[in-house]
This record gives C-alpha cells, structure tokens and sequence, in this order.
C-alpha cells in the first residue's frame, strides 16, 4: 500500500462505527477515528505519533500486563488477533474487546469494541466469589 492508497483505505475506516486505530510503521503515524479520539481523551488531529499516546494505558483483562498502545502494533499481537484489555479512566473503568489485523505493506489496524462500562462491578463480584470459595476450602 503506498501513501495514497493507505490515505484510501483510512478514508473508508474511519467511518466505521467504532473505535478505529491505523498505524503505518513505514512513517511511524498512528491515525485514529473520532470515536477513539473520544474514547482516548485525544485532541483531533490528522495524524499522531507515539508520544501523543503516552498517557494511555491498557491492563491486560486476564494477565493483568499493563502495556502503552504502541506496544500493541508493534509487539504484542500476532497477526488477526484479539484479547481483552481494561482502560482506567477518572471516572471508571472500562473493558474493551480489542481486535488486530496486518495489513498489506507495514499497515496494521486495530478495532475495539466498548463490552463493558464499569470492570470494577466485575472485578467485585468476581472477588467475593474467591473469597467465598477460600473460606469454603479453608472450613
């Protein structure tokens, strides 16, 4: 994909109805739809570099492995991958489903999925389920 059909191609995905992240690890630049501007707290602009994403950061749903957005294009996925991560925002905590495909020459793209607006309700239930079968186990 050279620039023009990349800019093509981002054209089309940044319409999607979701959380959109494109990255061209020819330039290094990220481009990032308005829902995951949104969802990000990102100011709008047409292209973005690593450092624009340093206060963001995703904590692995199962291995609890925190890791910058970066690290998602760029070592983290295989190719056609998912796995679950929780964004810690001011008010809440939220449980995203985030999804990443290779695409032709140095392109990656990663969509994410809003399952669950507040991981921390979870996150209780799911510690007083372990408490209750330690104190079962341990009667």
């Amino acid at each position: 994909m050279d620039n023009n059909e990349a800019d093509q191609a981002w054209q089309n995905m940044e319409l999607l109805p979701f959380c959109v992240l494109f990255y061209d690890s020819n330039t290094n630049i990220f481009r990032v739809n308005s829902q995951a501007q949104s969802l990000f707290d990102l100011k709008e602009q047409p292209h973005f570099k690593k450092a624009d994403f340093s206060h963001i950061t995703l904590t692995n749903h199962h291995s609890k492995k925190e890791l910058l957005i970066e690290e998602l294009f760029i070592d983290y996925f295989m190719a056609n991958n998912q796995c679950q991560f929780v964004l810690s925002k001011q008010a809440c905590k939220l449980l995203l489903n985030v999804k990443f495909a290779k695409l032709p020459n140095s392109n990656s793209i990663i969509i994410i999925d809003i399952l669950n607006n507040n991981v921390d309700e979870q996150y209780d239930f799911d510690n007083i389920i372990s408490n209750i079968s330690t104190d079962l186990i341990d009667t």
